[in-house]
C-alpha cells in the first residue's frame, strides 16, 4: 500500500471515530447494538493512530512511541479485559489508560505544525478536563468533545499529507 494510501484511510478512521464517539450516540442506537458500536470505533481509532504514529516522524520519538504502544495496549485492555480480569468491567481502566497515553504521545507532537499540533493539544486538553471530571463530573463531557476534536483535526491532517 502506498503511504499516501494508508494516510488517507486513517485520516477517514480518524473522522469516523471522532463522528461515532459523540456523546449520546450509544444510546440512539439501542443497548443491543451498543456493543458492535463499541467495536467499531474501537478498530478504526486502532487504524487511526497506527496512520498518525506512522505519518508523522516526532509520534515516533521515544516519548511518542510509548504513548503509542499504551494506546494500543489500553485498546486492548477493553476488548478482552473481561476476560483476563474474570470477568471483571476494565472498560474505565483502558479508558483512562488510552487517554494518558495518548495525552504522552501528544506531548512528542506539539511541536508540530498545522492541525496535528491542535489535535495533540486537544487530547491533552481531554485527559485534564477528564481528571478534573472525576471530581466535578459535570465537566466530564468536556473531557469527550476534546477527544472527539482531536480525532477530527488528526484525520483532517492524515487526509491532508502531499507526500507519497
Amino acid at each position: 500500500m502506498k503511504d499516501i494510501l494508508l494516510y488517507r484511510a486513517a485520516g477517514v478512521s480518524a473522522i469516523a471515530a471522532a463522528l461515532l464517539h459523540i456523546p449520546g450516540l450509544d444510546t440512539a442506537v439501542g443497548e443491543s447494538r451498543v456493543q458492535m458500536l463499541y467495536f467499531i470505533i474501537d478498530v478504526f481509532l486502532t487504524f487511526a493512530v497506527f496512520g498518525m504514529f506512522a505519518a508523522w516522524p516526532r509520534f515516533r520519538t521515544a516519548l511518542g512511541t510509548l504513548g503509542f504502544v499504551g494506546a494500543i495496549a489500553a485498546l486492548l485492555i477493553i476488548r478482552t479485559g473481561p476476560r483476563l480480569a474474570g470477568g471483571a468491567e476494565v472498560y474505565d481502566a483502558g479508558a483512562t489508560i488510552f487517554t494518558i497515553s495518548l495525552a504522552l504521545a501528544s506531548l512528542s507532537l506539539v511541536r508540530e505544525q498545522g492541525l496535528m499540533r491542535y489535535a495533540a493539544i486537544a487530547w491533552i486538553g481531554s485527559l485534564v478536563v477528564g481528571l478534573a471530571g472525576k471530581a466535578l463530573p459535570v465537566i466530564f463531557l468536556g473531557a469527550i468533545i476534546l477527544f472527539c476534536i482531536g480525532f477530527l483535526l488528526g484525520g483532517v491532517a492524515l487526509l491532508r499529507i502531499k507526500r507519497a
